[in-house]
């Protein structure tokens, strides 16, 4: 279900013909040159404002009820109409999602057991709607980095490299699972002797199944994310790896890996409270230059998007900063600051990659943030850590002829990637250290921590350069594709989309998916602007209240548009209340009447 909240990948799911129609959409083409595909519109912010600058007003304002009401969450027509949205009329809202399904803005999906369309804002623009709509990164204030105390920083890049570690544990060979479907104790001990100790990051994580909760929360999250990216699998009871994903994922480029975080972000962690989520959606929108006050953020968002006052600020901040900052922190998405005041701060982590170590003559390295990911997975593979530094030691060295390396690979490696080459006297103790390995009963070789290697070298050596710049996968891989056809088997962690059963809708929705037989409804009620018999004005009254629609009627010689709400009939008179749009509530009576037509948003209302 996830890849198919993501524009990219739903254009790729409908029927042709569907987009096609979206593509052909009058908004569209000032804005769409020959051989432009609507996902690249859709993703860039200044052409979605212009698009959104050709929809009608009421739509416009729709789109903003929607954000606040699900930003993230799906939804019926009859849940929009039961939103507390006084200036909008509930036919302009269900004419609106009709429009914004027509242009792509929305993704509708069809419950065949109830019978019913449901709607969700594709995940990957709500950003960029909240930027359209309210422009609310304008009104945030920024200080400069230096100016705060990173006294809550964890290591940049920590959590790929936590990933990879996961990688390497099992790719010399599979895991048995216990008869319960979990990672032995034991195999678990080792693995977070491995990595950061960040468990109560992850305080807050649900487990996808009670047995799930032996895990450690961290450990969790990481084997969670590799089985659903499809780095690793589960089958026969054993975790596996996927050399072909892996590759792809390693070899990704920073977008790909900004859209898989977001995808994994958007299925595990999004949080429920609705508040919450709009403050999570913002996140995109800062600076990657400057930090923001949190609270600073909070209140901007809730004057813009008018939230409720019973809403107690301090509750949703600790659930902001509990159930969405620190897990961000931890998969290095966010990093968190404090000034001299302990006022907490945030600013997005950049992820500029580079593919340049420092290796010196005493057989440490020095690795820049952010370091390439393949580069990352081979200098992890031939080192060890020792107080946080890479060290070449003659273990690591034979740790990585075990995985099928041999010493001219290795240095060949340090050599490109080294900003200063090779030392010679590393060289020549890597060179000295491969062939040992290649001549020793490779069962014997300390692992540091790393599950027991009994069997010989002549097992592994179906094993290839894995990950390597070398070794290129002969199969493309889509990454989250992958995903998508084994993550409700192999995860870990609780989907929020999980229990959402629905397919999606391959039809063009038009108003006459909206509007209960439009086409019995006398058609001069809708086009001719005239007088009628008092019996036709309370048809038409009643038609209007059925459809959530309004009417424009003449009253003391002005037209105004009237959204009725209640009709009282008494012998041969009556009485109707209700909303003369932008002055708020009025009533009439029989004798107040003139002339009266019908509108229905998106069918006559055009020229209104």
């Amino acid at each position: 279900m996830g890849c198919t909240l993501f524009s990219e990948e739903w254009i790729n799911t409908i029927p042709l013909s569907l987009l096609q129609q979206i593509r052909e959409h009058a908004s569209y083409q000032p804005l769409l040159q020959d051989g432009d595909a609507i996902e690249q519109l859709l993703q860039n912010k200044s052409k979605l404002k212009q698009a959104f600058q050709h929809l009608d007003p009421y739509v416009k304002q729709s789109l903003t009820y929607i954000l606040i009401y699900f930003p993230a969450s799906f939804f019926t027509i009859d849940q929009l109409l039961a939103c507390d949205i006084d200036d909008v009329a509930g036919a302009e809202l269900k004419a609106a999602v009709i429009q914004l399904s027509q242009l792509g803005m929305l993704y509708v999906f069809h419950r065949h057991r109830q019978q019913e369309r449901w709607f969700i804002l594709p995940q990957d623009l709500v950003s960029h709607w909240f930027s359209v709509c309210f422009s609310l990164e304008d009104h945030f204030s920024s200080i400069a980095k230096e100016n705060t105390m990173d006294n809550d920083m964890i290591s940049c890049d920590g959590f790929m490299e936590d990933v990879i570690t996961i990688l390497q544990f099992v790719q010399y060979q599979p895991i048995t699972l216990t008869k319960k479907g979990v990672l032995p104790k034991r195999i678990t001990h080792m693995l977070q002797q491995e990595i950061r100790s960040l468990d109560e990051h992850f305080q807050f994580v649900k487990f996808k199944e009670e047995k799930y909760a032996s895990y450690p929360p961290y450990v969790a999250v990481l084997l969670d994310y590799s089985l659903r990216l499809g780095l690793t699998s589960i089958s026969d009871d054993q975790l596996h790896i996927q050399p072909s994903v892996c590759n792809e994922w390693l070899q990704g480029s920073e977008q790909e890996h900004q859209i898989w975080m977001e995808k994994f972000i958007h299925e595990v962690f999004y949080p429920s409270t609705i508040y919450v989520q709009h403050l999570l959606s913002i996140i995109p929108l800062l600076s990657p230059h400057s930090c923001y006050a949190v609270a600073d953020i909070m209140n901007q968002v809730r004057k813009e998007l008018k939230w409720k006052d019973d809403q107690l600020e301090d509750e949703i901040l600790t659930q902001f900063h509990l159930r969405c900052l620190k897990p961000l922190q931890a998969l290095d998405c966010v990093l968190l600051h404090y000034d001299e005041h302990d006022d907490l701060y945030i600013s997005l982590s950049e992820k500029k990659r580079i593919a340049m170590l420092y290796l010196q003559s005493d057989f440490s390295l020095l690795k820049p943030p952010h370091l390439q990911l393949d580069v990352q997975f081979e200098l992890q593979l031939m080192t060890e850590k020792q107080d946080q530094q890479y060290k070449i030691t003659k273990n690591s060295v034979m740790k990585a002829c075990l995985a099928g390396r041999d010493g001219n690979y290795l240095c060949s490696f340090l050599q490109q990637v080294s900003k200063y080459g090779l030392p010679k006297n590393v060289e020549k103790c890597m060179m000295d250290w491969s062939r040992d390995a290649h001549n020793t009963n490779h069962g014997s070789i300390h692992t540091h921590n790393m599950h027991e290697m009994t069997s010989q070298r002549q097992q592994y050596q179906h094993v290839p350069l894995l990950f390597s710049n070398s070794c290129q996968s002969a199969e493309a891989i889509d990454v989250y594709n992958y995903m998508l056809d084994s993550q409700e088997i192999n995860s870990i962690l609780y989907s929020r989309y999980k229990d959402f059963q629905g397919s999606i809708e391959k039809k063009y929705l038009t108003f006459d998916d909206i509007y209960a037989y439009p086409h019995v409804i006398p058609s001069h009620w809708m086009h001719a602007y005239r007088k009628y018999h008092i019996a036709i004005n309370v048809q038409i009254i009643e038609t209007a209240l059925h459809l959530h629609t309004y009417i424009m009627v003449r009253h003391k010689d002005e037209n105004v548009y009237f959204v009725p709400k209640r009709l009282t009939k008494c012998d041969q008179a009556w009485k109707v209340e209700g909303n003369i749009k932008g002055r708020g509530q009025l009533s009439f009576h029989s004798s107040d009447w003139q002339e009266i037509k019908l509108i229905l948003p998106g069918m006559n209302d055009k020229n209104k």
